[in-house]
């Protein structure tokens, strides 16, 4: 996997690291990524790799997560090293209840 450092500089050459908006990174995976992949980056407090972003889209044979501060990034492939797993986003819980409740209006319908 390829790792990049981004440093973005104001015009006095101070590092900015926060950023007032996330921004898109976008890097190259080959070998393309598998569902618990993740936009990750390097915390310097913990010395790991941690997730950032678990909803990558691919677009023109790069997957992209989002972001709100600039370090060093790569992509995470089985969902990083903190274990968090899944893919983040939310919609495999949502859709699990979605599909017990639906269930139980069908079984309810088909009783009364």
């Amino acid at each position: 996997a390829s790792i990049i450092d981004i440093v973005l500089k104001n015009e006095y050459s101070i590092e900015i690291t926060k950023l007032s908006e996330d921004i898109e990174i976008c890097l190259e995976q080959p070998d393309g990524i598998d569902d618990e992949s993740c936009l990750g980056f390097f915390n310097e407090e913990t010395r790991e790799w941690e997730c950032e972003d678990k909803c990558l889209k691919e677009e023109n044979g790069k997957y992209c997560g989002k972001t709100g501060h600039l370090t060093s990034f790569a992509l995470l492939l089985g969902g990083g090293v903190n274990g968090q797993g899944g893919d983040g986003c939310g919609s495999s819980d949502f859709n699990y209840t979605l599909s017990w409740i639906s269930f139980g209006l069908i079984v309810a319908s088909i009783i009364l």
